[in-house]
């Protein structure tokens, strides 16, 4: 099967998940309900939470710049939220899903500084930094709640912290990277091979500071995204603390990335509706509360993302050149 074959099936099948897990959801939850809550959302917090996520996205933008920085790739801010908006619109609109929307990126990095292997590396760093510490952010939440929370969170957290720490081991130890030295030079293929190990060598010898700034950063723009749901909590009426959110947006935000599923719909309204029912929020409350955190956090940045691609391939300056 040819790979575009492949991608739009991957699409079709994903989206056929979405919608079975959807159609479960309500057939059990009258939708009637669900969209009366969205309805009586509070229009100044829902917008409060919409510069909220921009802010959070920009803060992204920067710990991207720190990593590309590192391989010698440079890149200004505004390029860099740019790259990290378009990759949301493919993420969510095109086939292929996460994995388009991590080649989107690439393939703009690239286009600035012309080495794909340290785009890739680059783009594999900071996708690691950002799931690292969305699990740690998450269960020092979790700790200090007063709540005991859902024992599954616990092991989502700690399952994906331990896959991280695993995959840093492995990939990024300076003692591990060297390894790659030793792979066989291949055919036609050696040369992106050698690219790919100068790339892997160089962002496992990063300096501590660079790193801490990276890590820090990273930790910011998480606080920026409790804040937001906890703005969206606002905008619905519900009394959910912020050590609450805090917990349940990481679970809940590392459920949805699992790549069964168009844009994380479904299991994102699945987790909030099991992680919600035991603090006291209903069902059709935790369903409406799903989809204004998908209308704001995901469909909002992913509009964005399809408006500034629009004007990349309209405009004759070709603004991800720079």
């Amino acid at each position: 099967m040819a790979r575009r074959e492949r991608s739009v099936l991957s699409f079709v099948v994903r989206l056929a998940v979405a919608a079975a897990i959807l159609t479960l959801l309500l057939r059990t939850i009258p939708i009637s309900e669900v969209t009366a809550g969205l309805a009586s959302a509070n229009p100044l917090y829902v917008l409060a939470a919409m510069v909220t996520v921009l802010a959070g996205r920009t803060i992204d933008a920067h710990r991207l710049r720190i990593l590309a920085a590192a391989q010698n790739i440079p890149v200004s801010l505004g390029l860099a939220v740019r790259i990290n908006l378009v990759s949301v619109f493919y993420t969510l609109f095109v086939p292929g899903g996460t994995l388009a929307g991590g080649a989107s990126r690439v393939y703009r990095l690239t286009a600035v500084a012309g080495r794909p292997a340290a785009s890739l590396v680059t783009v594999v760093r900071d996708r690691w930094d950002a799931t690292f510490t969305l699990a740690l952010v998450g269960l020092a939440f979790l700790a200090l709640d007063g709540s005991a929370g859902v024992p599954s969170a616990l092991f989502v957290l700690l399952a994906t912290l331990a896959g991280a720490l695993l995959l840093y081991l492995v990939i990024f130890v300076p003692a591990q990277s060297r390894r790659t030295q030793a792979l066989p030079r291949l055919p036609l293929i050696g040369d992106k091979l050698d690219g790919f190990r100068r790339a892997l060598r160089q962002t496992a010898a990063m300096p501590a500071s660079v790193q801490l700034r990276a890590f820090v950063t990273s930790i910011v723009a998480h606080f920026a995204g409790v804040l937001l749901y906890w703005l969206l909590a606002r905008a619905l009426g519900l009394e959910l603390s912020l050590l609450t959110i805090g917990w349940v947006r990481s679970a809940v935000v590392l459920i949805a990335m699992l790549p069964v599923s168009l844009g994380g719909i479904g299991l994102r309204e699945g987790a909030f509706l099991y992680f919600l029912t035991p603090c006291g929020v209903g069902q059709e409350q935790a369903v409406a509360y799903s989809f204004l955190v998908f209308i704001v956090a995901v469909l909002f940045l992913g509009i964005l993302g399809g408006i500034v691609e629009g004007r990349f391939w309209l405009s004759s300056t070709r603004p991800f050149a720079r």
